[in-house]
């Protein structure tokens, strides 16, 4: 009997020495194939130690490796010399993991610099005429860039110089207040480079700052020098201008502006527009005035040379809080054509105080061709217009409104 069970015990000997073997392989190599996974698994992300600012070059100063969460970013990296010498093309915040979309495709030599995109340049500006926005300036904002100064006349002029250009970084003066020492530094095209440098040496700048969503181009002026055309016209004989006043019921100030392709009911802006060339003050307003819709309050004849700006009062003497001031100025002659310039000025009470409303307009008009000037009483603050600015007026129409038609002659050299 006992010898009957030792084949038994050694079948069961070498079947208890497989199972062990097997059992042992798999569980060493379940362990053996985890291992190098967990090694190169989610140990860590790399971040960014403080907020970067886009444009700048990543230095291992900028870096750091913190512990992955449970979901790693796509696109995370696990080893700061990934990173280092690659552009941020985007700003991060302090701790904020490095992906690979928020970076350029390739590293640069001057790491800890600027990276300026290829046919990009860093430019330079003083904005002291823009002192109030730099307070508000961030990286990554865009700005509209313009151009001010004035004229040997007096004659303001602001152009637009670029459009949604992007701030890389503001230098504000050490100061109290902004001054010439505060410095803006733009991203621009490499060809509008000279065209930004000659007005920061030569005008004043100024910025328009943008919402961050409006992408829209402004029309940008011409590269020339900045004159208007209306400083280019040629020199020209005198011209006697002839500014007739009148209190005009409403069915007559919509015809007369309907002439002037003038719309009747603008509101909140006093309207300028040029009367056809067969429309003769002379006998128009008479007609009106013969059919009581319209009542004449005054006529004044102002003499003007060439280029020079004249001016004169609606209403005579009359002054107070209340005023209306016109400016006309006359340059060049040519072929049965003048250029004329129309600049009312209209002061009102607001507030405790006063206010000045300037308008301008330029017309190219035949030597008696007239220009309308409407709108006045379509402010709300400047009710009865025509009571506070004319003494004693005579009776008028119902309801009316302060017409001034301007027509200038040609009176010799």
């Amino acid at each position: 009997m006992k010898r009957n069970l030792f084949p038994f015990l050694g079948i069961a000997f070498v079947v208890a020495i497989a199972a062990t073997g097997v059992f042992y392989g798999l569980f060493v190599g379940k362990i053996s194939g985890a291992s190098p996974a967990a090694a190169a698994g989610p140990a860590g992300i790399v971040v960014v130690a403080h907020p970067v600012d886009r444009g700048m070059v990543l230095t291992a100063a900028d870096l750091r490796v913190q512990p992955a969460g449970v979901e790693r970013p796509v696109g995370a990296f696990g080893a700061m010399d990934e990173v280092v010498g690659r552009t941020v093309v985007k700003s991060l915040a302090a701790n904020e993991p490095v992906t690979a979309v928020g970076l350029s495709g390739a590293k640069t030599a001057n790491a800890g610099g600027l990276a300026i995109p290829k046919g990009m340049r860093a430019i330079s500006i003083r904005v002291s005429d823009s002192a109030g926005l730099v307070p508000y300036l961030r990286t990554g904002n865009h700005v509209d860039i313009q151009s001010f100064r004035t004229t040997a006349s007096g004659e303001p002029i602001v152009r637009t110089l670029l459009s949604n250009v992007e701030v890389l970084n503001v230098h504000p003066d050490a100061g109290p207040q902004p001054s010439s020492a505060t410095v803006l530094n733009l991203l621009v095209q490499s060809k509008d480079v000279e065209r930004v440098a000659l007005a920061d040496s030569a005008a004043k700048v100024r910025i328009v700052l943008r919402n961050s969503e409006d992408k829209d181009d402004v029309t940008i002026s011409p590269s020339a020098p900045a004159q208007s055309k209306f400083a280019l016209a040629p020199a020209g004989p005198r011209v006697n201008f002839q500014v007739r006043m009148a209190a005009a019921a409403a069915g007559t100030v919509r015809e007369i502006t309907a002439r002037a392709g003038l719309a009747a009911d603008a509101n909140g802006a006093v309207r300028i527009g040029l009367l056809p060339a067969d429309w003769k003050a002379e006998s128009a307003l008479p007609q009106f005035e013969r059919a009581k819709s319209l009542r004449m309050l005054a006529t004044e004849n102002v003499d003007s040379p060439q280029g020079q700006e004249v001016s004169f009062q609606a209403g005579g003497e009359r002054r107070g809080e209340y005023d209306l001031r016109l400016r006309l100025t006359s340059r060049g002659y040519g072929n049965g054509v003048m250029r004329v310039r129309v600049r009312p000025e209209l002061t009102l009470p607001e507030r405790g105080g006063v206010s000045s409303r300037r308008f301008s307009a330029d017309f190219n008009m035949a030597d008696g061709q007239s220009v309308l000037v409407a709108g006045f009483e379509r402010d709300a603050s400047a009710p009865a217009l025509i009571d506070k600015l004319f003494r004693s007026p005579a009776a008028q129409p119902p309801d009316s409104e302060l017409l001034l038609v301007v027509t200038p002659h040609v009176t010799g050299q």
